[in-house]
């Protein structure tokens, strides 16, 4: 990939009984094909951004079941608070890269979290409200 593709985004859904470690295997592949990882949901699928070009070599990977185009509408609360998050959980990634580990290590970049999409993503939650101490 140079860098000039155009980027898109897809939703991922792994395959039934993938390892637990198969989400953070997908994005890490994401990451090294130029991507970035949007959202990941709570039951292990991820939304991410990538160069067109590279949606066959996601989907080649053992434990993709499934990827497909993401569109958002135009209008609408719950497409603007998906973009937002979408923008945030981006610029942490850009801001703060990790160097990814070597195949089969299992260590993380000191700098990083370990979470899918090397740093923790924007909860779709909203955070509960704290009462000044």
């Amino acid at each position: 990939m140079n860098g000039a593709e155009t980027m898109e985004a897809f939703f991922i859904r792994l395959a039934d009984g993938a390892a637990p470690d198969a989400t953070e295997a997908v994005a890490d592949q994401v990451a090294m094909l130029g991507g970035l990882v949007l959202m990941a949901t709570g039951h292990g699928s991820l939304v991410v951004a990538l160069p067109r070009e590279a949606k066959d070599l996601i989907a080649a990977h053992s434990v993709v079941a499934l990827i497909g185009g993401v569109t958002l509408s135009d209008e609408g609360a719950a497409a603007e608070a998906l973009r937002q998050r979408f923008a945030a959980n981006a610029a942490r990634q850009l801001a703060h890269p990790r160097s990814l580990p070597g195949p089969g290590s299992n260590e993380l970049d000191p700098q990083s979290s370990g979470q899918v999409g090397r740093l923790p993503l924007a909860s779709l939650r909203p955070e509960p409200e704290r009462s000044p101490t």
